[in-house]
């Protein structure tokens, strides 16, 4: 998932502050009452995809790291 978005040109870095802060929103979604529970439901779902993006960012590091 981060892949096309670093080859789109996006940095990485805000792709990652991006999905602390997708997941962090998520997660309060989710553990609150607060919310319909079909919100809460579609929450789980983005905060399992967003956190795609934090691995992927990370690893593409690696190569730049290791020289």
């Amino acid at each position: 998932m981060a892949g096309p978005l670093i080859n789109a040109g996006l940095r990485r870095r805000n792709i990652m502050i991006a999905g602390y802060v997708i997941m962090a929103v998520a997660e309060a979604t989710v553990l609150t009452d607060v919310a319909p529970l079909w919100m809460r439901l579609i929450a789980g779902v983005v905060f399992s995809t967003s956190g795609a993006l934090i691995p992927g960012c990370v690893f593409t590091y690696v190569p730049e790291l290791a020289k």
